[in-house]
């Protein structure tokens, strides 16, 4: 990339193939299975962020492809970690409106209308210019704290997370539809569809102000839905103003911090499991063992999905069977529970959650 020319049109048609790709992962509902995991959250936040979908980059990367016909694969690659690094900032409730910048970049102002339900608006990464000109922009014009998908997860299970709408699909199929039938409607259904747009011009055009916005919207006939954000206990006149109610439940069982402390211990267990797992140490030897590394793979998923429903407040059984299947497997010395520096550790720190779960699981019966 020796070319400022060439990093702007390559920065442009990366911003423009996210764009599409997100308009369309919340039109089919074959992409939308792995993308409402990422809408599927109430709260919020930076942590929302991080919460993707484990299958979405299959269908995100059919949009980047082509631009390795015209560009460097590695500088486009790089792109395409700026642009999703750029959206980390967006997911906050803390910014407010920011003046000129809403009118071409994608701000946290717009991005939670995008969060709240149903959401099919604001599909930019990088630059909301590119919602304007093809007709799914739609401006903030009071804030709410109303996040998440239409009928919010009773879970906190990740596994069911990213399976969730495909069995809805399936058990929504009719019922003496066969199994081609069935895929057929997953793969070749909208679950929304816009109109078609290309304005250019509209990108010139000014945006209106919060207050206009507003004005405008009682003028249309949307006077109930300004007072029910008044009684919901939010701000219509300000937009830097953070509700203070929310405008459903959302989902938090009451929990022991004992379970809320065995559960995070367990998660960063995992979590650096599978970090070790893909570095030089066990990296060469899985490779050449892709048995093994299913195996950990799904037993590391079944982790997670086990955490989840203990945060439920439900599952003591299937954490039951992971510690008899994790202390198996370390006795045959098929899963290593520590690197190996620290292997003389292993069992001590075996029978230490062994004991820890006998307290969490003692303490939840009372």
């Amino acid at each position: 990339m020796d070319s400022w020319v060439q990093w702007v049109a390559l920065f442009l048609a990366t911003d423009c193939a996210y764009y599409w790709f997100h308009r369309m992962a919340h039109e089919w509902h074959w992409m939308w299975s792995a993308h409402s995991v990422h809408h599927s959250g109430e709260f919020y936040n930076f942590a929302l962020a991080l919460r993707q979908g484990a299958l979405q980059s299959a269908s995100s990367s059919l949009f980047y492809l082509p631009l390795a016909l015209f560009f460097s694969p590695p500088v486009a690659l790089a792109h395409r970690e700026l642009n999703t690094l750029y959206q980390f900032w967006i997911h906050n409730s803390v910014v407010g409106h920011l003046g000129p910048l809403e009118h071409i970049f994608n701000t946290a102002s717009h991005h939670r209308v995008h969060h709240r339900p149903p959401g099919n608006c604001n599909y930019a990464g990088v630059l909301i210019v590119w919602d304007r000109m093809f007709g799914t922009f739609q401006a903030e014009t009071q804030r709410l704290d109303l996040f998440g998908l239409a009928k919010s997860y009773e879970t906190w299970d990740p596994v069911w997370a990213n399976v969730e709408h495909a069995a809805r699909m399936v058990r929504n199929s009719p019922r003496r539809a066969g199994v081609c039938s069935s895929v057929s409607l997953f793969l070749c259904t909208r679950r929304t569809r816009h109109k078609w747009t290309f304005d250019p011009c509209f990108v010139f055009r000014p945006l209106l102000s919060p207050q206009q916005q507003q004005q405008q919207q009682q003028q249309q006939g949307e006077e109930e839905e300004s007072r029910a954000g008044r009684r919901e206990g939010t701000n219509s006149g300000s937009l830097w103003s953070i509700p203070t109610t929310s405008r459903r439940p959302k989902y938090s069982p009451a929990l022991p911090a004992s379970t809320r402390l065995y559960c995070a211990v367990n998660y960063l267990w995992v979590f650096s499991f599978g970090v070790w797992l893909q570095g030089p140490d066990m990296g060469a030897t899985m490779k050449t063992d892709p048995v093994r590394l299913a195996a950990f793979s799904l037993f590391a998923g079944y982790c997670m999905a086990t955490m989840g429903r203990l945060l439920d407040g439900r599952g003591q059984w299937l954490e039951s069977v992971r510690l008899l299947v994790l202390c198996a497997a370390v006795c045959c010395d098929y899963l290593p529970l520590l690197p190996s520096s620290l292997q003389y550790l292993t069992f001590p720190a075996l029978g230490l959650l062994c004991g820890l779960w006998v307290v969490v699981y003692l303490s939840g019966q009372r």
